[in-house]
């Protein structure tokens, strides 16, 4: 039984010291796409948005969601989502949501983490075309960010 606590203790600081390194300001400075064996970056093209995250200081316990936010803006418009995020898998997932309601949940990897750089990776899949015609495309994202 002691063991058993010990491993859960263990396992939460890992997660919340984590929040504690996201906590602030970053700047996405790539965000580069893999797919079909080519790669393309995003950032500095032309009709890609700045992105920033904002992650806000949270004491995290199981099942509890921190407050953050994510701004695109693009040609001097700014639009701000408010989400819900947490740290799991002993700090190698970041987890988000929309609000308390929502059960869509989106689950990206922590690839590295400090406390001035962080590099994800968000496993997605897009559908083109519809009807029978419809594909289904798997597409691998790395985002890298520093804090501001």
């Amino acid at each position: 039984m002691i063991a058993m606590l010990a491993l859960v203790a263990v396992a939460c600081n890992k997660d919340q010291k984590a929040v504690k390194k996201l906590d602030g300001t970053w700047e996405q400075t790539s965000f580069k796409i893999f797919y079909g064996g080519a790669s393309f970056e995003l950032v500095g093209t032309e009709g890609f948005p700045t992105t920033t995250y904002t992650f806000n200081k949270c004491k995290l316990k199981d099942e509890e969601f921190c407050e953050g936010s994510i701004t695109n803006s693009y040609e001097g418009t700014s639009v701000t989502e408010n989400i819900l995020y947490r740290v799991t898998g002993d700090g190698t997932k970041l987890e988000y949501k929309e609000d308390t309601s929502s059960e869509t949940i989106t689950q990206i990897t922590i690839d590295e983490l400090t406390k001035e750089e962080a590099t994800l990776e968000v496993d997605t899949e897009f559908v083109v075309g519809e009807g029978e015609d419809a594909e289904v495309i798997e597409i691998v994202a790395t985002v890298k960010l520093e804090k501001k």
